[in-house]
């Protein structure tokens, strides 16, 4: 089934088709933000390049650092809480399909998968504050 697909009957959890896509995207990015994260936290504050045409170079490198940090966090956080509200015997077998297009295992039909997984994308949208 399509990665955009979400009931649409009497559905609480519905989206906006590209407010869900972009969710999604959101969390098939979960190992890059992680590792983007660490690697600001690792690094070491930069010499300022010297600019001489005018152009936009912050005069501010930490600030725009801890911005940078807590706008990542912040994504990271709501993945990972919006993950702690689906049963553990589902959270997998939703994380590998979003992020990897996986089938779902055969441990639960389809709709049961199905409806986990739109829960899970809208907390999470919810916990961006997206909605």
């Amino acid at each position: 089934m399509a990665t955009n697909y979400q009931h649409k009957k009497a559905n609480p959890y519905l989206l906006p088709v590209n407010l869900y896509r972009r969710v999604i995207y959101t969390i098939k990015d979960y190992d890059r933000l992680k590792e983007e994260y660490n690697a600001l936290l690792n690094e070491s504050p930069a010499k300022q390049p010297v600019n001489t045409h005018g152009g936009n170079i912050s005069s501010q490198p930490t600030e725009d650092k801890a911005i940078r940090l807590a706008l990542i966090s912040d994504d990271i956080h709501a993945i990972d809480a919006a993950l702690t509200m689906i049963p553990l015997e589902y959270r997998q077998g939703i994380i590998n399909s979003i992020k990897y297009r996986t089938p779902y295992p055969d441990t639960a039909h389809w709709h049961t998968w199905q409806k986990w997984r739109q829960r899970y994308v809208w907390s999470v949208a919810r916990k961006l504050k997206k909605i």
